[in-house]
C-alpha cells in the first residue's frame, strides 16, 4: 500500500506523477531560501531542501474508514521549530488519513485491498490536493513576500483544480466524478444521469451559497470547484492556474489579475459563471459562457465536460436533480428577497402568463439582477 502511495506521488524513474504534474503546473515547492540569494528571506523558515514527508497517520477522532478528514497540510511546519512555534515538524509534509486508505471500497463487503478501490483513489486525489497547498504557500508567502495568507476560499479552489488536472492521468474520478471509461473522457455522452459523485451535487443544491467565504464544509469546497472548473475551461485552462498562484494577489484579485485576456472584474465573472451554470446542458455555448466541453487544458492534460443537469443530491426527502431554480419570487416590493449570500447567484425562473414572464425584486444594495432567455432544450 505504501509504495503503490509512494509510486503515485513521485516515481524513481520518470515523470508520469503527481510530483511532476502538479509542479508542472504551480510551480516549486520549497527553493534556496538563503539570504544571499533570495531577496525574501525569512530566518524562522526552513531551509533548502528536496526532501517531501507524507505521513499516514489517524487523523481524526473518532476514527473512521468511510469519510472524514482525508489529509491537511499545516504551513507551521514549514517554519524552524523553536519556542516561538514548538509544534512544528521543521520539513515539508503533509497528512493523510491511514485508516480511509486502507478501506477497501468504502468499507463494503470487499475486503481485498486495491489501489483501484474507492479510498485509495480519493487519497491518491488527496496527494495532489495537499502537495497544491505545500507549493501554493512557497509562491505566495516566500518568493512574493506576503504579508498574510491566501484567503482560504482561493487555495482551496486552486487545490480542487489540482485534483482535477490529474484526474484523467491517474484514472480516477476526481471531483467532476466522472471515470475515463474505455477512453471516453472527451465526450458529452461519458456524463452519466443522476450523477452522485464528485463535488457538483452540492453546487447544484446550494448555488446561492457565497463563494468567497469559507465555513469548512462540504458545499465550501464543491463551489470553489465550481468556480474553479468554470474558470478552467474559459480562461486559459492550467496556465491561467499557474497565474493564480504566481501572482501576489491573495484574494479575487489574484483571479482578476490572471485573467489577461480581458479585463474582467468581480461583478463580471459572477455573472458569466452563473450564466454557464444556467446553460450548463449545452454543448454549443460560446465563451466564456461554456461548461458543457472537453479539451486539453493545456499540454497533457485533458478535461471532461461539465452538465450540471445531470447531477443529482438526496434533500433529506428526495433526490433533487440539476441546479436548483427557485420557482417564482415574491411579488411584495417592499419585501426583502434576495437575501442570498456575498459572491453567490441565486436563480428565480418566472411564471410565465400569456407569453409574458412576470415577477417583481427588491434589489438590495450590493445586488445586480441579470434577466436571462433560457432555452431548456
Amino acid at each position: 500500500m505504501v509504495t503503490a502511495l509512494a509510486d503515485k506521488f513521485l516515481l524513481s524513474i520518470g515523470s508520469e506523477d503527481i510530483y511532476s504534474w502538479v509542479t508542472a503546473i504551480f510551480g516549486e515547492e520549497w527553493g534556496n531560501i538563503n539570504q544571499n540569494i533570495n531577496p525574501h528571506y525569512d530566518s524562522t523558515a526552513i531551509d533548502f531542501t528536496n526532501e517531501i514527508y507524507i505521513l499516514l497517520a489517524d487523523i481524526a477522532e473518532p476514527v473512521t474508514a468511510d469519510g472524514g478528514t482525508v489529509g491537511y497540510f499545516s504551513f507551521a511546519n514549514n517554519y524552524i521549530n523553536d519556542a516561538g512555534n514548538p509544534n512544528s515538524n521543521g520539513r515539508l509534509i503533509f497528512f493523510l488519513d491511514s485508516k480511509m486508505y486502507a478501506n477497501p471500497i468504502g468499507g463494503a463487503s470487499d475486503i481485498n485491498w486495491d489501489s483501484a478501490d474507492y479510498w485509495p483513489k480519493e487519497l491518491y486525489a488527496t496527494l495532489a490536493h495537499e502537495f497544491q497547498h505545500i507549493i501554493h504557500f512557497y509562491q505566495k508567502v516566500i518568493l512574493n513576500d506576503a504579508t498574510s495568507l491566501s484567503e482560504t476560499w482561493l487555495n482551496e479552489m486552486c487545490s480542487a483544480m489540482a485534483e482535477e488536472f490529474v484526474a484523467q492521468k491517474l484514472a480516477i474520478p476526481g471531483p467532476r466524478g466522472v471515470m475515463d471509461v474505455a477512453n471516453t473522457f472527451d465526450l458529452p455522452s461519458a456524463i452519466p444521469q443522476q450523477n452522485q459523485q464528485g463535488r457538483l451535487p452540492d453546487f447544484d443544491y446550494w448555488p446561492e451559497k457565497s463563494l468567497t467565504t469559507w465555513n469548512q464544509t462540504n458545499y465550501d469546497y464543491s463551489i470553489v470547484y465550481a468556480f474553479g472548473a468554470w474558470l478552467a475551461r474559459n480562461y486559459g485552462g492550467t496556465a491561467l492556474f499557474t497565474k493564480i498562484v504566481q501572482n501576489p494577489g491573495l484574494g479575487f484579485d489574484a483571479v482578476t489579475s490572471a485573467i489577461t485576456s480581458s479585463a474582467q472584474t468581480r461583478l463580471s465573472l459572477l455573472t458569466q459563471w452563473g450564466l454557464a451554470c444556467l446553460s450548463s446542458h449545452s454543448a454549443s455555448m460560446p465563451t466564456p459562457f461554456i461548461y458543457n466541453k472537453s479539451g486539453s487544458f493545456g499540454s497533457t492534460y485533458l478535461f471532461g465536460p461539465i452538465n450540471l443537469d445531470n447531477y443529482s443530491v438526496w434533500n433529506g426527502s428526495y433526490w433533487f436533480d440539476g441546479l436548483y431554480i427557485y420557482n417564482g419570487v415574491p411579488i411584495n416590493p417592499n419585501e426583502t428577497n434576495l437575501s442570498h449570500e456575498p459572491m453567490s447567484n441565486v436563480y428565480f425562473s418566472l411564471p410565465i402568463t400569456n407569453g409574458v414572464a412576470n415577477g417583481s425584486f427588491t434589489i438590495q444594495p450590493g445586488q445586480t439582477l441579470t434577466v436571462v432567455f433560457r432555452d431548456p432544450h
